[in-house]
């Protein structure tokens, strides 16, 4: 074994003397951060510290409500098989991006147990448009969602939800709830003759904040759920293929929804606000301001009191001799 020769200080070699080295510096030990484990302690620890916060994490978002949205679907009286088919595929789309919200339906009205709804929940009506009569034109506006024209539709709502505090918003997925015609309500649109049913019609506490409707033909995206306004004269053209709305695979009916009327974001799929190609439109209930209050009674006058009249007692008249012999007796001492 070789043995390490240690090499002399420079400083030593010159003078024979070993230069003065300073002490080392301590160095203070520092507390953590508060809710910090410590340095010190074992790995065990730091991981039960980790998972506690990850557990208490957890615990907060289960006691948050699971609630966002409550979708109620409706089956119309008259709607035909393509009909009936393509509300349970825009259903389905509605449900791909999580499972946010109960849903009852598809069913007719008169089978229908409403879920739960939260005060400022969003309650989507999901249904056919149907505008008046039968035959197709460009200049289409719902005449019914459902089967029920918006005053019946207002009254049906505050029937499911008695006594329910709601200030939320509404939303229609349904085909041309917020397009005009004049042939229609005066020009009106579903949707907002729907809100203004609310605004003169609302309970005391089920007031809804806003109405939603869709200006086109309305559908509900594959992958992303959301909501389409697909151009109104396009869908009409007698070249589309419908029957691809009805295709119970989504992958399939999302391709052939693509062939015919081309793109997401394209001139005839819209989505978000109202556009030239259609979009949906907001409505918000125009509720009457409350009442002014009334003024207060005028307070009762102060009764101001009324001081005494002063009375004097009323002089005696006395004769000449008897005045003059009470001057001389008062003078007499």
């Amino acid at each position: 074994m070789l043995e390490q020769r240690r090499e002399r200080p420079i400083a030593a070699r010159l003078d024979g003397v070993a230069p003065v080295r300073p002490a080392p510096r301590l160095r203070r030990p520092t507390s953590p951060p508060a809710g910090e484990p410590s340095r010190a302690e074992p790995v065990a620890a730091r991981d039960d510290a980790l998972t506690g916060l990850v557990a208490r994490a957890v615990r907060r978002r289960a006691s948050r409500p699971l609630l966002q949205r409550a979708i109620i679907a409706i089956d119309g009286p008259t709607d035909n098989a393509l009909q009936l088919q393509a509300t349970r595929n825009c259903l389905d789309n509605l449900r791909v991006k999580g499972t946010r919200g109960a849903a009852v339906g598809p069913a007719l009205l008169g089978a229908i147990a409403p879920p739960a709804l939260g005060a400022g929940e969003t309650l989507y009506v999901l249904a056919h448009g149907a505008p008046p009569g039968t035959t197709p034109n460009v200049d289409l506006a719902a005449d019914t969602v459902g089967g029920l024209d918006p005053d019946q539709m207002g009254a049906q709502i505050v029937a499911w939800y008695p006594g329910v505090a709601y200030t939320g918003k509404i939303k229609l997925v349904a085909c041309v709830s917020a397009a005009s015609a004049a042939a229609v309500r005066g020009g009106l649109t579903y949707a907002d003759s729907l809100s203004r049913w609310f605004a003169t019609n609302a309970t005391g506490t089920f007031k809804p904040a806003s109405v939603d409707g869709i200006i086109g033909v309305g559908w509900v995206d594959e992958t992303t759920s959301k909501q389409q306004s697909i151009d109104t004269p396009r869908y009409l053209d007698p070249s589309v293929d419908k029957n691809v709305f009805g295709d119970v695979t989504s992958a399939t009916r999302q391709a052939g929804i693509t062939r015919e009327l081309g793109a997401i974001g394209g001139p005839y799929r819209v989505t978000g606000k109202a556009s030239a190609g259609g979009g949906k439109v907001r409505y918000d209930v125009g509720y009457p301001p409350p009442p002014a209050p009334l003024p207060a009674a005028p307070a009762a006058p102060v009764a101001v009191p009324v001081p005494a009249a002063a009375t004097t007692a009323p002089t005696k008249k006395v004769g000449f001799f008897r005045g003059v012999w009470n001057a001389l007796t008062a003078c007499i001492p």
